[in-house]
């Protein structure tokens, strides 16, 4: 091989090198590459941050993670705050998906989470799992369940999912039942963890149980009372005097 074949060879090894490099370069700096020193985020970190916030003062916070999924709790004032809570959420290391059941005068019942920030490949990684095993599918078998317990079939449940995580919500009249609806969920093939906010709420007959019942009048003590004064003297008829003689 010539001097000039040799310089191509090595031109050629130098070009490839470059391109490799340059490229690895570009995979590090891509925005979804990022390789930062940054802390996974923790619920204790997320609430002191947000609580520093001003524009959050006033609002009450509740943050739970899980695999990658913020549960977010608790009050706002209006529906454009719980949005900016969404999106801070959502740049936090670590976090790819929010679930958020606050509340704001706009919106006062939870009935679903208020604005789940999603994306597609989070839905790809729900239908990885395998059909048996999708969120759709887990979430309908635990609902099935507290529908088919007798204990509980009066109430009105709602469930949500993520990756194998149920997250309940509802009310129930009675404590005990609390951990039973848990329990029921957690032993649903295919749950790995239940986040349980089931709450209490007494009914009319429980009030009325703590209330200090009125005395009861018996006909003993509604007699009235002896009289003790002496009757006043009748007055006898006075015979008068006809005027007839004897």
């Amino acid at each position: 091989m010539d001097i000039n074949g040799i310089r191509t060879l090595v031109l050629l090894a130098a070009g490839a090198l470059m391109a490799a490099a340059g490229a690895q370069q570009l995979q590090e700096t891509a925005p979804g590459n990022a390789n930062t020193n940054e802390a996974p985020a923790t619920s204790e970190r997320i609430e002191r941050d947000l609580r520093t916030d001003p524009l959050f003062k006033g609002a009450n916070i509740k943050v739970d993670l899980y695999r990658g999924l913020a549960i977010v709790h608790g009050s706002a004032p209006n529906e454009d705050m719980i949005n900016v809570i969404n999106d801070r959420l959502r740049r936090e290391s670590g976090v790819r998906l929010v679930y958020n059941y606050m509340n704001s005068p706009q919106e006062s019942n939870v009935n679903a989470p208020q604005n789940v920030a999603v994306t597609y490949q989070d839905f790809r990684r729900f239908a990885d799992r395998g059909p048996m095993d999708s969120t759709f599918n887990l979430v309908g078998r635990v609902e099935q369940r507290l529908s088919a317990a007798a204990a509980l079939s009066r109430f009105e449940f709602q469930v949500d999912g993520y990756q194998g995580l149920i997250i309940l919500h509802g009310t129930v009249d009675d404590a005990a039942l609390v951990p039973q609806a848990k329990d029921i969920a957690a032993h649903t093939p295919g749950v790995e963890a239940v986040l349980n906010y089931v709450g209490v709420t007494p009914t009319v007959s429980a009030f009325m149980a703590e209330t200090v019942p009125a005395p009861v009048m018996t006909r003993d003590l509604v007699q009235p009372a002896p009289n003790t004064e002496e009757p006043a003297p009748i007055p006898t008829a006075v015979q008068e005097d006809c005027g007839c003689g004897e």
